[in-house]
This record gives C-alpha cells, structure tokens and sequence, in this order.
C-alpha cells in the first residue's frame, strides 16, 4: 500500500499515517486528525504527541497501534504508558517523553482497553 491508495497512507518523514474509513489523512506531528460519523481507525504508526478530535468509542471508533516495533498485545503497549489522565475536557495518555496521545473530548466512559488494536 502507498500513497496512491485511498484507504492507507505511509509515513513520510516527519508525518503520522492515518486511516479514516476511505478519508485518508496525513497530519503533521501535533496536529488534529479529525473523525468521521461512521467508525473510524485512528492508525498510529510511529512516537510522536499526537491529538485527536473527533474520536468516539459508540461510533465504533478504534485506536490501531502499528508502529513496526515488535507489539504483540495491548497489555504489552500499556506496559510502556506512564502516565493516564483525563484533564479539562480530555484523555492523555504519555508514553515517556518521547510519546503520548491526546483524545480531545473523550471523558471517562468514553474510551476503553476494547477501543484498542495492536498490529505490531
């Protein structure tokens, strides 16, 4: 797959890849990546901090960790999480210094260990 594809972008230097259910968009390190109605796959592909908008669990919205790293399972990525917390109107999650996510607008029981996918 590349970046003629509809469904799935690479990583460019510098850039995050994400799947939005055939709305593909590439977003700069800090940036927005913004959902959609139906269930979309926020696909997350290498460290970074990253914010997303527009992510709901009842939509059947889904974070997908496919960073290449060697990943088996979702118990072994939250082994790497320091720090999780919902602050003002959003979740953080921190992996070290060199890494975290940020749900904007998701509150407590709005996202859960089911809301995530390992590939890798």
């Amino acid at each position: 797959m590349g970046i003629s594809d509809p469904f799935y972008y690479t990583i460019e230097k510098g850039q995050v890849a994400v799947k939005i259910k055939g709305n593909p968009v590439v977003e700069q390190e800090g940036q927005f990546n913004y959902g959609s109605l139906l269930a979309d796959d926020f696909i997350i592909k290498r460290a970074g901090h990253f914010r997303i908008e527009g992510f709901h669990n009842d939509q059947g919205d889904q974070l997908v960790f496919d960073t290449g790293y060697g990943l088996v399972s979702r118990e072994q990525l939250i082994s790497f999480v320091t720090d999780m917390r919902f602050e003002d109107d959003n979740f953080i999650v921190n992996f070290g210094d060199s890494a975290s996510i940020t749900l904007v607008g998701v509150h407590q029981n709005q996202i859960s260990f089911d809301d995530i996918v390992v590939l890798s």
